[in-house]
């Protein structure tokens, strides 16, 4: 369905038109209502915020055509410009957003250092497992650091990425922390980009005995209410750890949100949510990703740091699609959801969907 802020046009059924098909005849639609005087614009806010409405309705009509998009939104200047939903969601929807799970993370380790739960991104492993939650540890492994981890660098033998069998490994394992710590060291700490979602569930153990609250407990009250997002799901693994890289439920308007307060450097309605250097710090480049991921050739503290867009960008990633772009210069942010389903299909619709977002979405900021 659409949302109140869409044009007016009643869609084609995608299963019956190539995507250029529905390109060329949205953009017929929209040259002929222009040209009788009916339409100026093919999104109302497009040219109050100095945007190509022609190229968001030719992105937007690019979304449609993937299988299983579930929502679409573009918000510069923190006004909302295009918010489309298909498949029959609509915005009260909650879904999955994978692997952009991380990115809130991040945010939550940058509050707990704030607030004085965690001193600074220097503390190890032993400083926050030893005792209680292991009973001991490997001298290379306890000296392993919460930027380390940020980084994805922590040394661990793991392979995920494209076909990588150890997050199907560590997931069905009866023990989501010991199965990460029992992983053989490969790389000194800090020296190699190594995506996984391990290391992104030990920052969450983490947190939550520094805190002495769970992630999503602490994200309700130091996070989530402050930008006025409910209550919202995130599963936790077999040892009551809620999983720090995966499996957080939030709406399409949630994750705007989220990354409207990083394109504010962490504040909203004058709060200072997240700390605004920890902003920065996240959000440009700490490491290499070694050519991982197509448009994320650089890594922050679990946020992808973008190329191949006119202005710099970087993003929240999540498998099948799951997007927040921020583009602090155009002050533009980005959200899709997609649903995900085999690993082949599901890459491919994250695929056709960043590369929207990158060639004309970004572009057609002016």
């Amino acid at each position: 369905m659409a949302s109140s802020n869409a044009p007016g046009y009643r869609r084609t059924p995608t299963w019956l038109l190539s995507q250029a098909a529905v390109a060329a005849i949205c953009a017929t639609v929209l040259w002929s209502c222009a040209d009788s005087g009916a339409v100026t614009a093919p999104y109302p806010e497009a040219e109050n915020q100095n945007l190509d409405g022609q190229a968001l309705l030719a992105a937007t009509a690019r979304m449609s055509g993937v299988d299983g998009m579930r929502g679409f939104l573009v918000a510069r200047n923190g006004v909302l410009v295009v918010e489309e939903y298909f498949n029959g969601v609509g915005p009260g929807h909650v879904s999955d957003i994978f692997s952009v799970t991380k990115s809130v993370t991040s945010s939550l380790i940058g509050i707990a250092i704030a607030e004085g739960f965690i001193e600074d991104t220097e503390e190890t492993l032993a400083d926050h497992l030893l005792p209680g939650v292991v009973g001991s540890l490997e001298p290379g492994k306890a000296a392993i650091t919460i930027g380390d981890l940020l980084q994805m660098a922590g040394g661990f033998e793991w392979a995920q990425g494209v076909r990588g069998p150890d997050f199907g490994l560590w997931w069905s394992s009866n023990d989501h922390v010991q199965f990460v710590l029992d992983r053989p060291l490969v790389d000194p700490p800090g020296s190699r980009f190594s995506y996984s979602d391990g290391m992104a569930h030990l920052l969450s153990v983490i947190l939550t005995e520094a805190t002495g609250s769970t992630a999503s407990a602490f994200a309700a009250e130091h996070l989530f209410g402050p930008l006025g997002i409910g209550p919202r799901t995130w599963l936790s693994g077999n040892r009551g750890y809620n999983f720090g890289g995966v499996r957080l439920h939030l709406t399409l308007r949630d994750m705007w949100a989220f990354g409207e307060l990083y394109l504010n450097e962490g504040s909203v309605s004058g709060r200072q949510v997240v700390p605004a250097d920890w902003v920065t710090r996240s959000t440009v480049r700490q490491i290499a990703t070694g050519g991982l991921t197509p448009f994320g050739p650089e890594y922050g503290y679990l946020w992808w740091i973008g190329s191949g867009a006119p202005y710099d960008f970087y993003f929240a990633n999540g498998y099948g699609g799951q997007f927040i772009v921020v583009v602090p210069e155009a002050r533009l942010v980005v959200v899709t959801q997609c649903d995900a389903v085999s690993q082949s299909i599901s890459n491919a619709r994250w695929y056709e969907i960043l590369s929207t977002i990158v060639q004309q979405v970004i572009p057609a900021a002016r």
